[in-house]
């Protein structure tokens, strides 16, 4: 099949604008864009403006380490809060980034024991309402678990890079 000059030029010309479209398109459609206040990670990944306003974001281990053996009341909002204790914070970074203590790097685990355990039995993991006295209102992902002695505690694990 011959095809002329002119055609193969106007064939090429419209393959090439609908590709530079489409890359277009699946870059405005796929990839993140900027948008408002949002603050930078070190890493330079973005921090939703959402996040910024949940209280847990600004929550670090040294922020839960000033509350150690206090209450906080942990809400499934089906059935009454379940009073817990903080009874450890253990950090879980690298000992050379502990020796190093590069601001950044946030990894540690909450463990909450569970003071009064009547309808505990139903809570499954999952994201929860937490109260406390000194540190208001916040939503956090905890785990239920029970040791060797048959306890129970609810287990939070934070991971994160910070600006």
């Amino acid at each position: 099949m011959a095809i002329s000059r002119r055609e193969f030029i106007r064939a090429g010309s419209v393959l090439a604008i609908s590709a530079g479209l489409s890359l277009g398109l699946a870059h405005t459609t796929l990839a993140q864009q900027k948008r408002g206040a949002a603050r930078k990670q070190s890493a330079g990944a973005e921090i939703p403006p959402e996040s910024q306003r949940d209280a847990l974001a600004h929550m670090t281990r040294t922020t839960f380490t000033q509350y150690m053996n206090t209450t906080f009341m942990i809400d499934p909002g089906y059935t009454f809060p379940i009073e817990t204790t903080l009874v450890e914070v253990r950090d879980l970074r690298s000992a050379a980034d502990q020796q190093k203590n590069l601001p950044g790097k946030d990894c540690f685990v909450l463990a909450f024991k569970v003071a009064t355990a009547p309808n505990t039995r139903s809570l499954k993991q999952g994201t929860y309402q937490i109260r406390h006295d000194a540190l208001g209102n916040f939503e956090m992902f905890v785990v239920p678990i029970r040791n060797k002695e048959g306890e129970l505690f609810f287990e939070a694990t934070i991971n994160r890079l910070t600006p």
